[in-house]
């Protein structure tokens, strides 16, 4: 079977389990679309796309650091479509969800929460895929970014757009504030639980902060300072460079303080100097070289 479509059988066979209305619930939603491959969706998904020019695609020059395994999906209809489609299946099995929900007495009282574990790019700055679809790596805000949306009927405003920066590491604080529970853990995560009530939250944040492989970032709203454990720095003015093709890094008097800012705060989550990443961890990501 296609596997979203599983995921969302299996929500509703959960959902149908519980033995009462008023019982606590937790409910994961791991649905795998939109990723790679894309040529397995059924018809019901891929039908509404037949003929469609995607117009919402960024039609932009394959990125010279494009990852060669997924360069045969830049500029493709079929891939676009597939992607769509995609798209189209999980905002479908979401909705039966949603529905069950209501149909159970349950949707009023129950947070929802929709994410993703990364963003993508659908080329956007001539690139197809997530960090790892270039080489070196990179940490386009199509890469980072990921979709952030609370519903809470009643209690979190329905339509209201939020600008304030915040982070996924942000999360867990977030939610045991939201729901009353007290967080015994100390993270680098703030809770934004305010800003779900429409109140200002009492810290102020003008930074965050990623990792990915041998590669740490941080953002402002202006400005996006990368490092490598090569040694390498890239240094982006997003106000005037949105696309991120004009390092700075050598010229600017922003780069030396942004360093120290990076360094320090991965010091103090007990991270291992960028230097010594790939000698401490166990982690392993797909690299692709380029042919």
């Amino acid at each position: 079977g296609f596997k979203t479509d599983l995921v969302g059988d299996a929500a509703l066979e959960f959902l149908d389990t519980r033995t009462s209305q008023s019982s606590p619930f937790a409910l994961y939603l791991p649905f795998y679309a939109p990723h790679t491959p894309y040529n397995y969706q059924p018809d019901q998904y891929r039908a509404p796309y037949e003929g469609s020019d995607f117009p919402c695609f960024p039609r932009r020059p394959r990125n010279p650091r494009q990852n060669p395994g997924l360069a045969a999906h830049h500029g493709n209809p079929e891939s676009m479509r597939g992607f769509s489609a995609l798209v189209t299946a999980a905002d479908t099995q979401l909705g039966r969800v949603i529905e069950k929900l209501r149909k159970i007495g349950a949707y009023e009282d129950t947070v929802i929460v929709f994410t993703s574990d990364q963003g993508w790019s659908a080329g956007h700055h001539g690139v197809w895929g997530k960090g790892n679809g270039t080489w070196p790596f990179n940490m386009y805000d199509t890469a980072i970014g990921v979709p952030l949306i609370w519903a809470h009927p009643g209690r979190i405003a329905a339509g209201r757009v939020e600008s304030t920066m915040v982070s996924s590491y942000d999360f867990l604080a977030t939610l045991l504030d939201y729901l009353g529970i007290a967080n015994p853990h100390q993270t680098a995560g703030l809770s934004y639980a305010d800003l779900l009530r429409g109140r200002r939250p009492s810290w102020q944040r003008d930074t965050l902060f990623f990792e990915y492989s041998g590669l740490r970032g941080l953002r402002t709203e202006r400005w996006k300072y990368l490092e490598r454990d090569t040694g390498e720095q890239e240094l982006y003015d997003l106000r005037e460079d949105a696309h991120e093709e004009h390092n700075l890094a050598s010229k600017s008097t922003q780069t030396a303080p942004f360093s120290r800012t990076l360094t320090h705060w991965f010091a103090q989550q007990g991270a291992p100097p960028l230097k010594d990443w790939r000698s401490t961890t166990t982690q392993t990501l797909t690299s692709y070289a380029l042919p």
